[in-house]
């Protein structure tokens, strides 16, 4: 495997932001863009990225307002993020690929899709929505509020107690101390520009309507979360892969929105059998595989 790690800043709209390219000597299936979540940067792809690297070309993203590209403000639209990217692929060149996202970037991803089908051979949706129910929004706005006012201990331990996290005992959740753990340590430790940019990221994100799935891409897609997710419910997940054309839905066992630290080795197993086109039955740690097709869409 061949690394070419540099990282290629571009512009858009007067924001910078980078993409790396890590480019493998396989061409087993064809290349695979990670777009990230909120807390998330191109690093965060690090372990999925020595699975994939193994056998195609991986891109990874810091679109504006992510990682260490620049802060994007609150009155940019979802079609912003989609021109960006698309400014990345064709710096690159690439014709056709796979493109995963999660949470935060699932709306970036599906707008991309949308206007760009002819370019994205699969799509995945980890962690999604259609849109934010009342009781989310009322746990972000109050994040929000501890997160402007700097008060970062307030701030870690509310998104952990009432935000992403199941802290259900009687719920079954691998590597749940863990996972506490880990967020408690990277929330509490966000630099000011990181706050900075998960307060406009945040409030960008309430202020975003429904997406429209009345005229969905012709795109074959994989949307699943953890089995017990808080946040963006299995319901609300699997509501977005009933109106799509060609949609696959699953969910996690004994994982809630953070599945891919608590069940990463079944999240890489079906993400990779996602995009070889193999079954996805049988898999560790997944339930049921829901196909669904909209033959009228």
């Amino acid at each position: 495997m061949e690394m070419n790690t540099s990282d290629i800043k571009l512009n858009c709209q007067g924001y910078n932001y980078f993409y790396r390219v890590i480019e493998s000597k396989n061409d087993n299936f064809e290349p695979t863009i990670f777009i990230s979540g909120a807390f998330q940067n191109m690093d965060s792809w690090k372990r999925f990225v020595k699975h994939f690297s193994r056998e195609t070309t991986v891109i990874l993203v810091d679109l504006p307002g992510t990682g260490k590209s620049d802060t994007v403000y609150e009155n940019v639209s979802l079609d912003f993020f989609s021109d960006a990217l698309f400014k990345i692929v064709k710096d690159i060149a690439v014709r056709n690929f796979f493109l995963v996202s999660a949470s935060y970037g699932t709306p970036i991803a599906y707008t991309f899709a949308y206007n760009y089908p002819e370019f994205v051979s699969k799509l995945v949706l980890a962690g999604t929505m259609r849109e934010i129910p009342l009781h989310v929004k009322e746990k972000i706005m109050e994040s929000l509020r501890l997160a402007e006012m700097n008060l970062m201990e307030e701030f870690a331990e509310f998104v952990i107690q009432k935000g992403f996290l199941c802290l259900d005992q009687s719920r079954h959740i691998n590597k749940r101390e863990l996972t506490k753990r880990l967020l408690y340590s990277e929330l509490n430790n966000l630099t000011n520009d990181a706050l900075e940019k998960y307060i406009m990221n945040t409030k960008r994100l309430l202020s975003y309507k429904s997406l429209d799935l009345s005229n969905s891409p012709n795109v074959k897609t994989l949307i699943f979360t953890g089995e017990y997710d808080v946040f963006t419910l299995p319901e609300s997940c699997r509501e977005i892969a009933v109106s799509l054309s060609d949609s696959i839905f699953t969910s996690i066992r004994n994982a809630d929105h953070l599945f891919h630290i608590e069940q990463f080795d079944t999240t890489l197993e079906l993400l990779l059998r996602f995009v070889k086109g193999l079954p996805l039955e049988n898999i560790e740690g997944c339930n049921t595989i829901e196909y669904f097709r909209n033959i009228n869409l």
